[in-house]
C-alpha cells in the first residue's frame, strides 16, 4: 500500500514537471515572437522614415498594376511606319545589279510566297513582274552587304497601298546571284500583293506559290 501510494506521488511530480516545462516552452516562444514582430516593425520603420526623407516614398496609386487602357496608350504612339518614308534622291534611276547576273539554279523566298521559286528565268520574272505593279518605287539603300551579299531597302505603292520591302541578296562564289530573299510589309498591304500576284502568274508553277491555301 505504501509502495503505491509513492508511485502516484511520483507520477503526480513528474506530471506537474512537464506542465511546467511545457508552460515554459510556450512563454519562450511567444517572447521571441514578439521580439521578431518588433525588429521587424523597427525595419519597416526605418524604410519608410528613409523613403520620406529621400522623397521616393510609394503611393497607393503607384503600387496599382498598369491599367490595359494605359496599355494601349504607350502603344498608340505617334511613330510613322518607315513603309510610309521617301527613298532617297540620288537612287531615283536605281536598277538592281544582281538581276541580270543570275545562277541558273538561282532562288527566291519571302514574306509573301509560300516555299522558294528556284531557277534564273523563274526568279527574274517575279521579281520584274513584282517591279512592273508598282504605282511607284523609291530605294531608300541599295549596296554591298558582307563579303557575298547585296542590301537594298525601298518603299513602294501598288494599287494605292503603301508597301515596304527590304531584300537581301547573296551571290555564289562565282558572283552571280544565288539567294533572293525579299521582307514585305505591312501584314495587309503584303497579304493583297501576294493576291495580286497570284492572280497575275495564273496558269503558271510559280502561281501556287502565291495562291492562298485553304484553311
Amino acid at each position: 500500500m505504501n509502495y503505491l501510494t509513492s508511485y502516484r506521488k511520483g507520477l503526480r511530480g513528474t506530471a506537474i514537471v512537464i506542465i511546467a516545462l511545457v508552460f515554459c516552452l510556450n512563454l519562450i516562444l511567444s517572447v521571441r515572437a514578439q521580439s521578431n514582430k518588433l525588429r521587424t516593425d523597427q525595419k519597416e520603420t526605418k524604410v519608410r522614415q528613409l523613403d520620406a526623407s529621400q522623397g521616393t516614398s510609394i503611393s497607393s496609386a503607384d503600387k496599382e498594376p498598369i491599367r490595359q487602357e494605359e496599355l494601349l496608350m504607350s502603344i498608340k504612339a505617334n511613330a510613322l511606319p518607315q513603309y510610309l518614308g521617301n527613298g532617297d534622291p540620288a537612287l531615283k534611276d536605281y536598277y538592281p545589279p544582281w538581276l541580270d547576273n543570275m545562277a541558273d539554279d538561282a532562288t527566291v523566298e519571302g514574306s509573301m510566297l509560300d516555299g522558294a521559286v528556284q531557277g534564273a528565268e523563274a526568279v527574274r520574272s517575279v521579281v520584274l513582274t513584282i517591279r512592273s505593279l508598282y504605282d511607284r518605287q523609291e530605294h531608300k539603300f541599295a549596296g554591298p552587304y558582307s563579303d557575298n551579299g547585296f542590301l537594298e531597302d525601298y518603299v513602294a505603292e501598288v494599287h494605292g497601298e503603301p508597301i515596304g520591302c527590304v531584300v537581301l541578296v547573296t551571290y555564289n562564289a562565282a558572283g552571280q546571284t544565288q539567294h533572293v530573299v525579299a521582307s514585305y510589309r505591312p501584314r495587309s498591304s503584303l497579304l493583297f500583293f501576294s493576291r495580286l500576284l497570284g492572280e497575275k502568274f495564273a496558269g503558271t508553277p510559280i502561281a501556287e506559290h502565291f495562291s492562298a491555301r485553304e484553311s
